[in-house]
């Protein structure tokens, strides 16, 4: 899997030794795996899959180290929304064999941490919260006045991503607040001819390239993160490293990042998530500088990195 959460840590971990990232799919993974284990110390892998517990599995078997970073499906098991892998009888079955032997479990959020303690059925002392991290001087206020819009960013390549990302609720709540405009970032051509209606207020983008986000979350007095299910999410705490106040669904790790620089929902209401946006539109611009202090203060690269160093360098004497 190719992200930029992904590319971030790597790029953090290079700094310190070197790293071989492998991304592959199916019964032809299975060889590139090994190999990749066989010929590492460490072996890290981005959420709880089943590739995981093949991971797992060959660091068991050729005495390496395991990693596995816990970053929101890998932890859900939602049938209404038709969400995580705990869905399936036969991954779960591999994940509650596998997540228990890997020897460092990180989860990017406590919620998430929890829930995965209840799907494995186990206290799981390997495991810790270790937040995603993010950079203040790439992601910072761009110094021009912020006018009355409100920001989203959420890929949806699928209609069953536009509901976990909660774009209805969205939209539902523009309809409502015709004094704001909503701009959408993320919506692919296939999946904007889904929506039947979008009101007068709001504009849809396709996805766009990470590097050209920033004058995008500069502009924007309010970002809203109106989510079903979530991690920690990326954009939402880059956008508020750029003075967004922030609004979010209370869902994963949204709270803790919001915490009192914003306003918080109750997840799946469009009413709610509409009076969360009216009721950020009227605090005081200072709000979003105090997001962009909350991330820097709990969400620091700098404290990621040295954790991530730390486990690596664990047991190396």
């Amino acid at each position: 899997m190719d992200a930029p959460f992904i590319r971030d840590d790597v790029e953090l971990l290079r700094k310190h030794c070197p790293v071989e990232w492998k991304t592959a799919s199916g019964f032809r993974a299975l060889p590139i795996l090994f190999r990749g284990v066989r010929d590492s110390d460490v072996s890290i892998s981005w959420f709880g899959s089943v590739y995981a517990v093949v991971m797992i599995f060959f660091a068991r078997l050729l005495g390496r180290r395991s990693v596995v970073i816990i970053g929101g499906v890998d932890a859900a098991r939602d049938p209404e929304n038709k969400y995580g892998i705990w869905l399936s009888w036969w991954k779960r079955a591999l994940l509650r064999w596998g997540l228990p032997r890997a020897n460092h479990l990180l989860a990017v959020a406590e919620p998430l941490a929890a829930e995965l303690r209840q799907r494995v059925g186990h206290p799981l002392p390997q495991l810790e919260v270790l937040p995603t991290g993010y950079n203040p001087d790439r992601w910072k206020p761009g110094g021009q006045p912020k006018g009355a819009t409100v920001l989203c960013v959420a890929h949806c390549d699928s209609h069953q991503r536009l509901a976990i990302k909660g774009i209805d609720l969205l939209l539902a709540a523009a309809r409502q607040l015709p004094e704001l405009q909503v701009q959408i970032i993320g919506i692919t051509p296939a999946v904007q001819s889904l929506i039947s209606t979008v009101p007068s207020n709001v504009t849809l983008l396709p996805p766009l390239p990470r590097n050209q986000l920033l004058p995008h979350y500069q502009r924007a007095l309010i970002f809203c993160q109106p989510s079903r299910r979530e991690g920690l999410p990326n954009t939402l705490c880059e956008a508020m490293l750029c003075g967004c106040i922030p609004v979010g669904a209370d869902v994963g790790g949204v709270a803790d990042a919001i915490g009192d620089t914003g306003v918080v929902a109750n997840p799946g209401n469009a009413e709610a998530l509409q009076k969360a946006i009216a009721a950020a539109a009227q605090l005081l611009p200072q709000s979003g500088l105090q997001a962009r202090e909350r991330v820097m203060a709990k969400f620091s690269q700098t404290k990621r990195e040295a954790r991530l160093v730390q486990i690596l360098n664990h047991g190396k004497q």
